[in-house]
């Protein structure tokens, strides 16, 4: 397929390396045999400052490898703020992009429990109440988890604890189920 060192040299965190194959011409979108490109390693391993200088160079975050992931998800679920906040600086378009089954980042960062990278994503403009293809949003994902602080903050940011899924489930109903303390913060949302 393509050349792999700059792949290579991107998962190492090899950033005077990266720098020197792209000066000498490697192609900074080149992918390997899975579609990864060395931004999505780099954002993967939370390789900031390589992360920074395949940017600097004119890497596209928008590029997905072949299971739907681009790299801003990558730092996502990694917890990855550095590269998180690399990728939106460069790319603020990365923040509406979803995967194949319509998870946002901001979805990702809600199941994970990521507080921190939510917040990012909100203050970016990640829409609190956008809903994936069976409907899910991020705040029923944070509340199914139990991931409290999460919920908090999207109900600070304006999500809609009322929104149902295709299933007729609500952040409420789901948060019922695993029995979390998350009900009492969905119960004052709804007042």
């Amino acid at each position: 397929m393509s050349n792999t060192r700059l792949i290579e040299a991107a998962t190492r965190g090899e950033t005077l390396t990266v720098q020197f194959l792209l000066d000498q011409g490697e192609d900074v979108d080149a992918r390997d045999e899975e579609g990864q490109t060395a931004l999505m390693v780099a954002s993967f391993k939370g390789e900031a400052a390589v992360v920074r200088e395949l940017l600097r160079h004119g890497a596209n975050p928008l590029i997905k490898n072949r299971e739907d992931y681009s790299a801003l998800l990558f730092a996502v679920v990694n917890n990855h703020m550095e590269s998180v906040e690399a990728i939106l600086e460069a790319c603020p378009q990365a923040l509406d992009e979803k995967e194949r089954e319509g998870w946002t980042s901001l979805m990702w960062s809600a199941v994970m429990g990521h507080a921190a990278i939510a917040e990012t994503l909100l203050n970016h403009g990640a829409d609190p109440n956008g809903k994936s293809q069976d409907g899910t949003t991020a705040l029923i994902l944070a509340s199914s988890k139990g991931h409290a602080d999460v919920v908090s903050l999207l109900l600070d940011h304006g999500a809609d604890p009322c929104l149902e899924n295709n299933k007729g489930q609500t952040a409420f109903s789901v948060a019922e189920v695993c029995g979390c303390d998350i009900v009492r913060l969905l119960k004052k949302a709804m007042k």
